[in-house]
């Protein structure tokens, strides 16, 4: 498995508006939707990501890789059964991971003091998952939400429906930043989280989840595989 990070701090107007012209129209009408400039730019930046991944990770060339999405939106590579990527960006950072196997990852920065944190995790946990929430500290409760958000998430864009499902119905190893995810009483995928850049908890979900490790991608090299 490959995941390579991009800061969008690194990614300048100039840039994003030549390689917003490399993308497929499609594509470039999703991602000219976000209001904001930001949000505009990590989308764009995911979108750059996926198809630089690819290159690096299959060897072809960047303009033969064509990008489809489900009925939910999540991406895969068409006319390749052995080859999948997923995508996730939140603040700063856009995340792409590669892999010859099914996958999902997600990255959020953490939340902040001060938010409601008892009622947001009330809506996402379980009930055992929730006991065990509220019998951590405030400072705790704040990293360990985001932790827990991460974890579920990652696992609905592993079975590919996304927020269609019910994320209280996802049994995650919540004390542990490792383990295996339980989706209806069944052992469905391992899952993995981890603490990125000091602010943001980054998880992986696929179904034999080795280590993980996040490669940061300079700009130049991103943007330059654009033009292989």
């Amino acid at each position: 498995m490959k995941i390579i990070a991009a800061n969008i701090e690194d990614f300048c107007d100039a840039d994003a508006e030549k390689a917003e012209e490399n993308l497929p129209l499609e594509t470039r009408q999703r991602v000219r939707r976000f209001r904001f400039k930001n949000d505009y730019k990590r989308s764009l930046l995911g979108e750059i990501m996926i198809r630089c991944l690819s290159v690096r990770c299959m060897g072809d060339e960047y303009k033969k890789i064509h990008i489809v999405r489900n009925q939910y939106g999540k991406p895969c590579i068409a006319n390749c059964k052995d080859a999948f990527v997923n995508v996730s960006h939140s603040g700063n950072w856009a995340v792409c991971a590669f892999d010859c196997e099914e996958l999902g990852i997600d990255i959020e920065q953490n939340i902040l003091p001060g938010k409601n944190t008892d009622s947001l995790a009330k809506e996402i946990l379980s009930g055992e998952e929730y006991r065990y929430f509220l019998s951590l500290n405030d400072s705790e409760k704040n990293l360990a939400l985001t932790k827990y958000w991460t974890m579920k998430e990652s696992f609905t864009k592993y079975d590919g429906q996304g927020l269609q499902i019910n994320i209280k119905d996802i049994q995650i190893p919540y004390q542990y930043n490792r383990g295996e995810i339980i989706y209806h009483n069944k052992k469905c995928a391992g899952v993995y989280s981890l603490i990125y850049d000091g602010n943001y908890y980054f998880s992986c979900c696929k179904r034999n989840i080795g280590n993980v490790r996040i490669e940061k991608i300079e700009m130049g090299d991103l943007l330059g595989c654009m033009e292989e």
